[in-house]
């Protein structure tokens, strides 16, 4: 019984994953090892436990046992950290077990026993409670110490980081420029963002594949369901439906739902409007299925909103119009309780904006809205409807009628239709007031 107590208490955290298991039942494992050796006793064999833990170095080395149990921890810790590892190695272990050994061995002898031990403290109550405070000084100085570096350590992170988002702001406005009383302080000849070399990492991702409660049963979803990363208590759930201006528009939406503490799901299959009763030649049946899909996967999720695209722009022409549908799913959703926000679309081309840009600069490429858009949104009147709230970001691409291709030194657009990941974010604050307006939410 002796013997295998020391088996397995020797054995206990090179098998199990003490980390990860304790507390809990992997406790039953070292204390019954524990009892076997009490158990066991003193039995004389010549080959017994017993007689090899009477031994006077294991004894001896006994007497700093608590010490090691406070040393090898924290250089264990400190190591990691210094190292930016998450396990130490068979090299790192091997160092710190003598080091926390020979630490241990001199607290003991230095520290522990000649306080513990000290006639001087014996003599007097106060004597006592004064070393007991003298340690519980040193103790909480060091941990103070050490916690007000941490602090002054994230202060100035943050002062860097809220720096250089002044600095990205100052000379990166975007949308924000084209705001009443707008004085431009960007740096002179500063390069435009994205660079037209870039603009295939513009396109807007809500985060990674759904899972979990957010996985779809439907077979027209697997791979076009995607969430922003999971948040515990969101104080909002919701759900990107549509095609690629749905997308694109929910690079100013991520901003204001992690500011809000809102979690986001994203239904998209490109080139299909949502709701829409007709679809892209030769494309028919698969938008008429994803939209039914998505329609059944919101509806079974009962989100608290619907994020989607309310009306289409024509390349090159006023004729904007509601997408055809659309009143009957917004009227489905409220039905069910779900709030709809839907956004009027962005104008569109019939010739890239972006290669505009880079063939005749800015300047060459600003166009009327009266030829792009219609006067006003046409999706307003859906407005009458309880839970519906349209959403008319035009003001933030187009000021007094104009419109631009680059605006607060951002790119507006990266191709004939869509616009950059980039400006959109820029467009954060004024989507999160206007839905906060709209809907009464507490938006960040």
């Amino acid at each position: 019984m002796g013997w295998v107590g020391i088996i397995a208490m020797l054995s206990c955290g090179i098998i199990l994953q003490v980390g990860q298991q304790f507390p809990g039942y992997m406790a039953l494992w070292p204390t019954p090892a524990a009892a076997f050796v009490l158990v066991a006793g003193l039995t004389d064999r010549k080959f017994g436990a017993d007689r090899f833990l009477s031994w006077k170095p294991p004894v001896k080395f006994g007497d700093s046992s608590y010490a090691l149990y406070l040393f090898h921890w924290p250089l264990l810790v400190f190591i990691l950290v210094y190292a930016e590892r998450e396990q130490a190695g068979p090299r790192a272990g091997t160092a710190i077990i003598p080091i926390s050994i020979l630490g241990a061995i001199i607290a003991t002898k230095l520290v522990d026993t000649p306080i513990r031990r000290s006639k001087w403290t014996e003599q007097k109550r106060r004597r006592a409670l004064l070393a007991i405070a003298i340690c519980i000084a040193v103790g909480t100085a060091t941990l103070s110490a050490w916690q007000w570096k941490v602090h002054l350590d994230e202060q100035a992170i943050q002062a860097q980081e809220q720096a250089a988002q002044a600095e990205v702001l100052r000379n990166h406005l975007g949308a924000l420029s084209l705001q009443p009383c707008f004085v431009d302080a960007a740096d002179p000849d500063l390069s435009m963002r994205p660079a037209l070399t870039a603009l295939d990492q513009q396109w807007v991702s809500v985060g990674e594949a759904c899972k979990d409660a957010f996985l779809p049963n439907e077979k027209m979803l697997e791979g076009r369901c995607n969430q922003s990363a999971a948040v515990s208590k969101p104080k909002k759930t919701i759900v990107v439906v549509g095609d690629s201006h749905a997308e694109q528009f929910a690079g100013a939406l991520v901003p204001v739902a992690e500011q809000s503490n809102w979690q986001l799901v994203s239904l998209l299959l490109g080139g299909c409007d949502f709701g829409s009763e007709t679809s892209p030649t030769g494309r028919e049946s698969e938008c008429q299925d994803f939209n039914k899909a998505a329609m059944d996967y919101v509806l079974k999720l009962k989100p608290d909103a619907v994020f989607t695209i309310a009306t289409d722009a024509v390349p090159d022409s006023s004729a904007e119009t509601v997408i055809r549908g659309y009143e009957s799913a917004v009227r489905t959703f409220f039905d069910a309780g779900i709030k709809v926000i839907g956004v009027c679309d962005n104008p569109r081309f019939t010739k890239n904006k972006a290669t505009c840009v880079g063939d005749s600069g800015a300047y060459a490429c600003v166009f009327e809205q009266a030829n792009h858009l219609a006067p006003s949104d046409p999706a307003e009147s859906l407005n009458r409807i309880d839970g519906a709230h349209m959403i008319d970001l035009t003001n933030q691409y187009c000021k007094d009628g104009t419109c631009f291709a680059v605006a607060g030194n951002v790119l507006v657009y990266l191709d004939d239709n869509h616009l950059t990941l980039d400006y959109t974010r820029t467009m954060a604050p004024a989507l999160g007031q206007r839905i906060a307006a709209s809907t009464g939410w507490d938006v960040k």
